[in-house]
């Protein structure tokens, strides 16, 4: 369909789309977070820039021992986090 986005958008959208799109949509104001996401996509370093902000989307975690290296791979992750959060019935 028209409009549609498929695969990762630290690949496929501008820098300047994407940081758009992580101030207003993920509310993630830190200027380093933002900074190192910039960098490592002009750098082509996709997984670094996933990774720094599933790790500025998920603060109770801090930083992660391993890269998302695909977005399937981040929603595992986090899904995963919020299945332990949850208070068992």
């Amino acid at each position: 369909m028209p409009g549609d986005a498929h695969g990762c958008p630290f690949r496929h959208f501008s820098i300047d789309n994407l940081i758009a799109t992580l101030e207003d949509d993920l509310h993630i104001r830190d200027s380093k977070t933002l900074r190192d996401v910039r960098e490592a996509v002009m750098e082509k370093h996709f997984h670094i820039a996933c990774t720094r902000v599933f790790e500025a989307t998920h603060p109770s975690i801090g930083s992660l021992a391993e890269s998302i290296n695909h977005p399937n791979h981040y929603f595992e992750t986090s899904f995963a986090l919020r299945q332990e959060k949850r208070p068992e019935n």
